[in-house]
């Protein structure tokens, strides 16, 4: 090929033909059209996400010094929080009438300055350590927050329990006494907790996975709390009084 041949330009096969319209709508509302399309995708999306969001039937939080694991090391999809989740719905139904049974479980990990020296005695990298005590901190931060929005029933660790549980005005949690039937034989951290290792359902199911000193416990409603029929803390008081009574 000469070098004559090489500077011809080639032309395009095909060319798109825009309609002289197109190209002045385009010059003029370039943007109110990308915002537009922007806006119509982000609203999908949150409608898709709106009807596909899982509701589950009661929100209960654990909060202790045992790391719940939440990965599964038999790929079958089957993780420690899950099984005991699933040992909790046991005791449950359907409390919001969508024909299944889903309860979320809330895992908190949150040591005492003894339970986490213990944890770290055999740990060697520094990075680790910092990493299990940032999330200890914002764990504690996060039971902060979500004790008073929406989350009435808790399975504490007993030194968690023992520094909320308060009486008189610094009462937190409600009488354990007006959920439980006559004659049952319970072990009590106070009038207003029962260890879970006291209650049937901890004997024979896979609750026993949470230490034994865990307590059960409610909170008292807050003023600008439902607790009418059918209501999260309706809900709550209703598997409370299941799983005391769970096995009977």
């Amino acid at each position: 090929m000469s070098e004559n041949n090489q500077n011809i330009p080639v032309e395009p096969k095909f060319k798109i033909k825009v309609s002289p319209k197109l190209e002045n709508f385009w010059y003029h509302y370039k943007w109110h059209t990308i915002v537009g399309i922007f806006i119509v995708i982000a609203a999908a999306i949150l409608v898709t996400q709106l009807f596909t969001k899982t509701e589950y039937d009661v929100n209960i939080i654990y909060a202790g010094e045992k790391a719940i694991a939440t990965t599964s090391l038999s790929g079958d999809g089957v993780t420690e929080l899950s099984t005991i989740t699933r040992a909790l719905e046991m005791a449950g139904e359907d409390y919001n009438n969508d024909k299944k049974v889903r309860f979320n479980l809330h895992n908190l990990c949150i040591m005492s300055s003894d339970e986490y020296q213990e944890a770290v005695k055999d740990i060697t990298d520094p990075l680790q350590k910092s990493k299990l005590e940032s999330e200890i901190q914002t764990n504690r931060q996060t039971l902060n927050d979500l004790i008073y929005s929406g989350y009435f029933l808790y399975l504490f660790s007993e030194d968690i329990f023992r520094e909320y549980d308060g009486e008189g005005d610094a009462q937190l949690f409600a009488d354990i006494g007006d959920y439980i039937k006559d004659g049952g034989e319970y072990t009590y951290a106070s009038d207003r907790g029962i260890y879970l290792s006291s209650l049937e359902i901890y004997k024979t199911t896979d609750l026993s996975l949470l230490p034994p000193d865990t307590v059960i416990c409610i909170r008292l409603p807050g003023v600008f709390d439902s607790t009418g029929e059918g209501s999260k803390y309706d809900v709550s008081e209703k598997l409370l009084r299941s799983i005391l009574a769970y096995g009977e």
